[in-house]
């Protein structure tokens, strides 16, 4: 999993999704349904994701990026929150309860068509 920090990382994040699925948790480390999701998302495995690599944004610590990312995929900003990005843009993303294994397995399979 890779922490996004920076502006530049997020160019290269998108960069790389030009050639593979890309799953993005925004992630609020005060919250417990967000270490929930978050504790899902860490559980996936890479198999069963196609080894789609992993990003992470700590709302708390990265504020202007993660709003940034928002403006940018146009999705509403929630926390949590996972985004499912292919060729810089969000092909689909989920909130809250909704982040499952089960659900984010289907946002994988519906993006990679």
């Amino acid at each position: 999993m890779i922490e996004l920090d920076s502006l530049e990382m997020l160019e290269r994040m998108l960069q790389a999704s030009q050639e593979k699925v890309i799953m993005l948790l925004k992630h609020s480390n005060t919250c417990p349904i967000s270490s929930m999701a978050f504790e899902s998302y860490k559980a996936l495995d890479e198999a069963e994701i196609n080894h789609a690599p992993r990003y992470l944004v700590v709302v708390q610590k990265h504020r202007e990026l993660s709003q940034q990312i928002a403006t940018t995929l146009k999705v509403a900003h929630q926390s949590p929150q996972l985004i499912v990005i292919r060729g810089a843009e969000a092909q689909g993303h989920i909130s809250h309860y909704q982040i499952r294994p089960k659900k984010v397995l289907s946002l994988l399979s519906e993006a990679a068509l």
